[in-house]
């Protein structure tokens, strides 16, 4: 989408990014290989043994596969939010990853020449990097600025780890990648403020300011840090060609139809019929990915409505009208009900 500049005359711009992955969409299985080894690490090998029987999978396919489905990554970050003990839980899972175990995303890592190129190579690519958040970008002349939104509604206690464990990955890798070290300039997080002993804590393995009780999830750099070069390379021989995903996408297909039909949704049965399938069995089917029509429908008007309300072509008023809610009021509790803002405020820039 185009960037939007602010009022004001502030020297800054917003950019919204949409790209979440949910059901039985495609998300890359390093990360959940990864999850597994850490969890047998810190907890035992039953806990991996207990991951992997959850998701229906084996070990071997797990360490063979370059793909797994979106709602098993994401069971696997619930687990482990609640499995692992301690503040941090996810920056210090995070803290593990380094460029060669990323499977596909070598290849990104070899074409590109600096940070920023990286960063907006892959975030067009959320296949191959996975993301269960949109993002916000905003930034100005000294600062890059990222907030993630939970458009899924993912519970907030995964949501939390899952945040940690993308920022603290992305240092590691970025570290790894450029061969020096890589800062935030600040951490926010929507968490209570969990004492001086935690927060020093936080601030020592992400190596800046963290703070706590802020509006939401973001992480802020200097904009001289996406100019970093890349120095590090693939070995010799790493397949870098992007393999086919074989499963079809139930979740793909419902998505496509709702978002070709914005200001009219299908009824569950007229979707479940136009695919192929009773009511009955579209609803099985749904629950056993972890999810429901209702959510899905909320999901595409989540990011109906950020998409409405970033291009500024309609009012909120409209908006609501659009996406089937009889009052404003409804629209605007719904809204902050799904990102913790009110649809005003969501473009505010601090």
């Amino acid at each position: 989408m185009d960037a939007l500049h602010l009022p004001g005359g502030m020297d800054s711009q917003v950019t919204l990014n949409q790209g979440t992955l949910i059901g039985d969409l495609q998300y890359p299985a390093f990360d959940l290989r990864l999850l597994s080894h850490y969890l047998a690490e810190q907890l035992g090998e039953a806990y991996r043994q207990r991951l992997l029987e959850h998701l229906c999978l084996t070990s071997q396919e797990l360490e063979s596969r370059q793909f797994v489905l979106a709602w098993q990554m994401l069971e696997g970050l619930s687990l482990a939010a609640r499995w692992l003990p301690g503040p941090a839980a996810g920056v210090r899972f995070g803290q593990g990853f380094r460029p060669g175990d990323l499977d596909l995303l070598q290849a990104s890592f070899s074409r590109c020449a600096t940070l920023g190129e990286l960063y907006r190579t892959i975030k067009q690519q959320p296949t191959l990097v996975g993301s269960f958040a949109d993002v916000l970008e905003y930034s100005s002349a000294q600062r890059f600025s990222v907030r993630s939104l939970n458009v899924a509604d993912i519970d907030p206690v995964t949501f939390a780890f899952l945040f940690e464990h993308s920022i603290s990955s992305m240092r590691s890798i970025a570290q790894s990648l450029c061969q020096r070290e890589v800062p935030f300039l600040q951490v926010h997080l929507p968490l209570p403020d969990p004492g001086p002993t935690a927060t020093a804590l936080y601030q020592q393995l992400l190596g800046c300011p963290v703070l706590f009780e802020q509006p939401a999830f973001e992480w802020h750099i200097a904009q001289e840090v996406l100019d970093y070069p890349l120095t590090w390379q693939p070995a010799p021989g790493v397949e870098l060609s992007q393999a086919e995903f074989s499963a079809p996408s139930l979740i793909d297909q419902i998505q496509s139809h709702l978002f070709q039909h914005p200001d009219a949704f299908p009824s569950q049965e007229a979707l479940a019929a136009q695919l192929g399938m009773s009511t009955r069995t579209f609803r099985r089917r749904l629950k056993e990915l972890g999810t429901s029509y209702q959510g899905l429908q909320n999901q595409v008007r989540c990011q109906l409505a950020l998409a409405w309300l970033h291009d500024h072509r309609y009012p909120i008023e409209e908006i609501g009208e659009r996406l089937g809610f009889r009052d404003v009021s409804n629209f605007r509790h719904a809204f902050k009900r799904w990102l913790g803002r009110a649809p005003g405020q969501l473009f505010e820039i601090p």
